[in-house]
């Protein structure tokens, strides 16, 4: 019987009745018959004496039948039942089959339960920068190599109702966390975070460091938050044409990683961002993104200092001057993307009230950028980055995708910060820097990328001159899972 065909699989679902008949073929043919019996069998067929030719037979002979028939029946339940519990008797049923790698890597290493109501992943990024100084003569920074973010990322879900993210980044040799929030989940309108996560401000900012058209973000992104810890609620609308965010923060200065309140002031924040063509038929309005945020609150305590894409300190207030009273932010922003092509600009104002001794003053401060980008190799790109269509490797046997990006950006500190509250021979007024770049994406995971960027600035040297130009040369490598 082991052997015997019933038991290999078949296609199509089997049913107990077809197992049974194959069984039964099975042990018959197996069976050797005594003489006449085919006689016997065959009157049985024509119906003559067939039952009563049953009903003779010796009791040995019914004993063994029974218990072949008990054996196939049981055997027939479980084969069954076996299917009943296999991702095809899901699938006809309509449902979802369950999970056949309780542990696998996809997109970093994931474990599931077999009913799919815990999850976990472990993944991350790694970039590793060479930042070069061209003309420097006043050496305001310094050429190196850096572990510019080693970024571990951990994430969950429990019973589809509640995610978690933690991240550490242990790069530019220090540990800093930057997100650590819980998600519950009503449905895809509505999302409840709590934790530390990115403020809705800041359409570069709200981009991942991994999908950046350019090595470093731009300089509007001085304006906005970096990490800030409340509770916000999120969601979209329409099948994700209409997407919103709003929230209390306890509320950080401009380009600050908070972790905990300096006062008992808090800072609602808000945002929402409209794909007015995302689910039409036209293909090309479908990358089309508006959107604007926005945050008000009060502040006291220090003040954000301002750095350049080349991440060197540029803006600093006066030590004695600090926030005192209400702090508004305003964040315009749009994307289009079509095919290889995209295009991001926004613009931010960042006012706080400040003091310097008896002195006060409403603070105004602006920011706007503009980017645009082309990948060469007609790969498409989104806000959510390019993913080559045929990446590098003997499988797919393709070079990748290679993008060029050319972008603009300024900021402008309010003339009335001067030089009450920051030192004009110290701090320039205004800087405006444009920058070329190349990506090569190998693959999802592995991106090389140059980057040059050249800032100019209006006053922050002495006797009233400008402070020296920055001319930066960037270089990256990415991994991520």
């Amino acid at each position: 019987m082991a052997g015997g065909p019933w038991l290999r699989a078949s296609p199509g679902r089997l049913s107990v009745a077809s197992l049974c008949r194959k069984a039964s073929k099975s042990i018959w043919s197996s069976r050797p018959r005594a003489a006449g019996s085919l006689r016997r069998d065959r009157k049985s067929r024509n119906g003559k004496q067939g039952g009563a030719h049953l009903l003779e037979r010796s009791g040995p002979r019914r004993e063994i039948l029974s218990t072949r028939w008990l054996v196939v029946l049981g055997l027939g339940i479980l084969a069954h039942a076996a299917w009943l519990i296999s991702p095809a008797a899901a699938q006809e049923a309509g449902g979802e089959p369950k999970p056949t790698k309780p542990v696998e890597w996809k997109n970093g290493l994931q474990f599931q339960s077999d009913d799919g109501n815990y999850q976990f992943r472990i993944g991350g990024y790694l970039q590793a920068d060479g930042n070069f100084y061209l003309d420097d003569s006043q050496e305001l920074a310094t050429d190196t190599f850096q572990i510019r973010r080693a970024r571990l990322v951990l994430e969950g879900s429990f019973w589809k109702r509640f995610d978690f993210r933690v991240s550490p980044d242990f790069g530019l040799g220090k540990t800093t966390l930057f997100d650590a929030y819980i998600d519950l989940k009503f449905n895809e309108a509505f999302k409840l975070r709590t934790g530390k996560a990115k403020a809705p401000l800041g359409l570069e900012r709200l981009q991942s460091a991994t999908n950046l058209t350019l090595v470093e973000r731009a300089l509007p992104t001085n304006l906005v938050p970096a990490r800030d810890v409340g509770v916000q609620a999120q969601g979209e609308l329409r099948h994700g044409a209409v997407a919103y965010a709003a929230g209390v923060f306890n509320g950080v200065p401009d380009l600050v990683n908070g972790d905990s309140d300096t006062d008992d002031g808090k800072d609602g924040a808000a945002r929402i961002f409209a794909r007015p063509f995302k689910n039409s038929s036209r293909a090309g309005l479908q990358g089309l993104g508006l959107g604007v945020a926005g945050s008000f609150g009060n502040a006291e305590g220090a003040l954000a200092s301002y750095k350049t894409t080349g991440q060197v300190t540029y803006f600093k207030y006066l030590t004695l001057s600090e926030a005192d009273g209400r702090r508004t932010r305003i964040n315009p922003q749009a994307y289009y993307y079509v095919g290889p092509f995209g295009l991001m600009t926004e613009y931010v104002q960042s006012a706080q009230e400040i003091r310097n001794g008896a002195a006060r003053q409403e603070i105004r401060n602006r920011a706007y950028m503009g980017t645009a980008s082309w990948v060469i190799s007609g790969d498409k790109v989104s806000y959510e980055g390019v993913v080559p269509e045929k990446p590098l490797g003997p499988k797919d046997g393709g070079l990748g995708a290679l993008q060029l990006a050319w972008r603009y950006s300024a900021l402008r500190v309010d003339d009335a910060a001067f030089p009450t509250f920051a030192d004009p021979d110290a701090s320039p007024r205004r800087a405006g820097a444009w920058g070329l770049g190349v990506n090569w994406f190998l693959n999802y995971n592995v991106r090389l990328s140059l980057q040059y960027e050249w800032t100019k600035f209006l006053g922050g040297a002495a006797a009233g001159g400008d402070r020296e130009d920055e001319k930066a040369l960037f270089l990256r490598l990415q991994i991520r899972t």
